[in-house]
């Protein structure tokens, strides 16, 4: 009896489509099968309605960027209009009412647990875009930079300056986003590698201009008393040729003579293609109160020359 029930359901349902092609009425869907025994269902029509506009502001742009180390998240450029990170300034917070303790500076200005700062002056001139140790010598020194500082992060206190930004011989203040602001190193990290554009070679090697922003620099952390008794400040200049831009050799020096008389010492690392600026680096260095510059030709010595910088 199953079997005849089925099979009078299946002269049924051929009826009906037999009837339904006769009179010429389709909706274009086809027979497509069920879970039921046998039985047969048409397909019913998807109706797609189009999106309603809104006034609602668009989500911000998230992703990520291939940089030369892994793919991490980029966060939104830091624009704190100050030097540091945290945004902090004597003009918003009225100051620290007397000479900061070290956990007061660690706080408010979200530096390194240890008592070093270091400015790094980091050349990123279109001859940075020559290879050097089978990739560009911007990436190559990227790296050595931060496999230098490699184990220091937690202690030591960063912040860069990149010339020329953003055009062929200015340099932007430590405050513009394009640089990065003193903090702790492990957030300096996460800001270098994401955002390996503003190390992009382009440009000339305005070392002048660069030193003049360095010195805003050393100034106004001098006023928040990160150079003085029981701090350290260092600054490390990493460039692959000779000045230019107009650059003056005896103001360069001039400067690095005035950071010195403040207790700041000024590291020089020459990278290949400085072969020619030799003399002024060296000069600039015992300006600056390390005798020599340090002219590594791979980037593990360029690493080592970091280390002694960050230590």
């Amino acid at each position: 009896m199953r079997a005849l029930g089925f099979c009078l359901s299946a002269l049924g349902v051929l009826a009906a489509l037999a009837c339904g092609s006769e009179s010429g009425e389709s909706d274009g869907a086809g027979p497509i099968p069920t879970d039921d025994d046998g039985g047969l269902t048409t397909e019913p029509p998807i109706t797609v309605n189009p999106p309603v506009a809104t006034d609602d502001e668009p989500p911000p742009l998230t992703g990520t960027i291939k940089s030369f180390y892994e793919d991490i998240e980029r966060e939104p450029p830091l624009s704190t209009g100050s030097i540091f990170a945290s945004g902090f300034s004597f003009e918003a917070s009225g100051g620290f009412g007397g000479a900061p303790t070290h956990s007061e500076l660690v706080e408010a200005l979200g530096l390194g647990n240890g008592d070093l700062t270091v400015l790094a002056i980091f050349d990123r001139s279109v001859s940075m875009g020559d290879p050097w140790d089978g990739q560009p010598r911007w990436q190559a020194a990227g790296r050595a930079f931060m496999d230098g500082i490699a184990g220091f992060e937690g202690l030591v206190t960063l912040g860069a300056i990149f010339f020329p930004q953003a055009t062929e011989c200015d340099v932007a203040p430590l405050s513009d986003p394009r640089q990065i602001q003193f903090q702790a190193g492990t957030r300096f990290r996460q800001q270098w590698e994401a955002f390996p554009e503003n190390r992009f070679p382009s440009g000339g090697t305005p070392l002048g201009p660069a030193f003049e922003r360095a010195n805003e620099a050393v100034l106004e952390a001098q006023t928040y008393g990160l150079i003085g008794a029981g701090r350290r400040f260092r600054v490390a200049v990493i460039t692959d040729g000779e000045p230019n831009c107009g650059t003056d050799p005896d103001r360069v020096l001039f400067l690095a003579g005035a950071w010195k008389a403040l207790g700041v010492e000024l590291h020089v690392i020459g990278l290949p293609g400085s072969e020619e600026a030799t003399v002024f680096l060296n000069q600039l260095a015992a300006a600056g109160g390390t005798v020599t510059a340090q002219m590594p030709t791979t980037p593990e010595e360029t690493s080592g020359g970091v280390q002694v910088v960050v230590k």
